[in-house]
């Protein structure tokens, strides 16, 4: 909080938004809890704050109300009280029906991605995992239980029937792009290649897509509106990744890798390969040569330190590759 006459006037501003439970307020007081205090003086306004704070969301009816007070930017994540408070609004969201709360948790997850977290904000990105751990539960009751049918159709799985010609029908009929490892997905099937004659399927009709926040360094995987998996990435040098939406391309497992600085093919498993185990390409009329892939330098995960690909942990690409159907949409949000 900035000193001087127009620093107290701005907090004594906040504090009475706070006071006349004006939840628009909760964004800038959240955002004057976050950094270094600036003497004893700022310690004590911030003190105020959070005491004003924990009151208004003591007063909240529901996780919506909370939501309201957080705003939709991360500048909660940067204080010990702004984590309390979003820790708190995730663990109301969880007590609340089961479609409510997966919305709730989905919108507290996105504004957990809006707004910088860097590799060396531990504390920051601890609280995305809890709050991202308790959205897991909630969508296993909704999203990915098969026996919720809200947003989808059941098949009734015919004798020889596997789940990848399934998918390849509705992905038809429905034009919403689908593949084995989809329907694995929301149905809880650990192998798609084995399917019971009479097994009842759920078919989501909501289409799954993929968001990418650059300034968080976060990947969020949709089906319709509700979060299913968040992961951890890393992106290009020099903000050179991309702002735009590209389209799912091929997947390929064990990757050759074309290093176009050296203009020769690196085959898979060679020391200067730097792909990992799989790569899912992303198509774009204008943008070539982008996609996301392991790594072979785990500690960049956080960091800006590719070519413009989105790097990801090996056993988090393992499960994108599988789950995320070709064709389907990643938008790449810009830095903030």
């Amino acid at each position: 909080m900035a000193q001087g006459a127009a620093g107290e006037d701005a907090f004594e501003k906040v504090l009475t938004a706070i006071a006349g439970r004006q939840p628009s307020s909760g964004a800038a007081a959240l955002a004057c809890l976050a950094g270094k205090p600036a003497g004893d003086g700022d310690r004590a306004q911030r003190e105020r704050i959070s005491v004003a704070l924990a009151s208004a969301f003591a007063e909240a009816k529901s996780s919506t109300d909370m939501l309201a007070w957080l705003g939709t930017s991360n500048a909660f994540l940067h204080s010990e009280a702004g984590r309390k408070f979003a820790l708190a609004t995730a663990q109301k969201a969880a007590t609340e029906p089961a479609e409510q709360a997966a919305q709730s948790l989905t919108k507290l997850v996105e504004s957990c991605m809006h707004g910088p977290i860097e590799k060396g904000h531990a504390e920051a990105r601890a609280a995305v995992d809890a709050i991202y751990a308790i959205l897991r539960e909630s969508v296993r009751s909704t999203v990915l239980n098969p026996n919720y049918l809200a947003h989808a159709r059941q098949h009734k799985v015919e004798k020889g029937q596997v789940l990848e010609a399934i998918a390849k029908k509705y992905t038809r009929e429905m034009g919403v792009p689908l593949e084995s490892w989809t329907l694995a997905l929301v149905n809880r099937i650990p192998d798609p290649r084995g399917m019971r004659a009479g097994t009842v399927l759920k078919v989501p009709v909501d289409p799954l897509h993929t968001v990418v926040e650059k300034s968080s360094f976060l990947m969020a995987v949709y089906v319709g509106d509700v979060i299913v998996r968040l992961y951890w990435i890393a992106h290009g040098k020099d903000n050179c990744t991309p702002e735009t939406t590209f389209t799912v391309g091929e997947k390929q497992e064990k990757p050759d890798w074309y290093d176009s600085e050296k203009g020769k093919l690196i085959p898979y498993g060679h020391h200067e390969n730097p792909l990992g185990d799989f790569f899912v390409s992303f198509k774009h009329d204008l943008r070539r040569g982008f996609g996301a892939h392991g790594t072979t330098e785990p500690e960049s995960i956080g960091t800006m330190a590719s070519r413009g690909c989105i790097r990801m942990r090996d056993e988090d690409v393992r499960e994108f590759f599988r789950i995320v159907p070709r064709g389907s949409k990643v938008e790449v949000r810009a830095s903030t």
